[in-house]
């Protein structure tokens, strides 16, 4: 899929292409939020952006399954996220990591 993807992009193109995440920071997004899950958003960058202009993101963020917490569903987990409606920011509830869209994108940190 990933090379059938890739071959879908014209030469030279800043799509991204992947995202890349430590497992200590995986750890901590489930730790600080008590969550038994993961759902991974896409979203794109502003064009303007900087480091990642108008390129595909991926945005984790932790969910709890209440119904059934040993056998976590995409369907009874919840996201655990506190919109900041001042700043119009959307982060995990209490996670201050790599869980939000800093993923570092490839491009431009491909891997060698």
């Amino acid at each position: 899929m990933k090379d059938k993807f890739e071959s879908t992009l014209p030469p030279g193109s800043r799509e991204t292409r992947s995202g890349w995440v430590s497992s200590k920071e995986v750890a901590a997004l489930l730790a600080d939020n008590l969550a038994n899950g993961i759902r991974i958003y896409l979203g794109r960058h502003e064009d303007d952006d900087v480091e990642y202009p108008g390129q595909l993101n991926m945005i984790l963020v932790a969910t709890v399954d209440k119904v059934n917490p040993d056998n976590p569903t995409t369907f009874n987990s919840v996201d655990q996220l506190n919109v900041n409606a001042v700043a119009g920011l959307v982060n995990t509830v209490s996670y201050t990591g790599m869980g939000d869209d800093r993923v570092p994108l490839c491009p431009p940190n491909c891997p060698v």
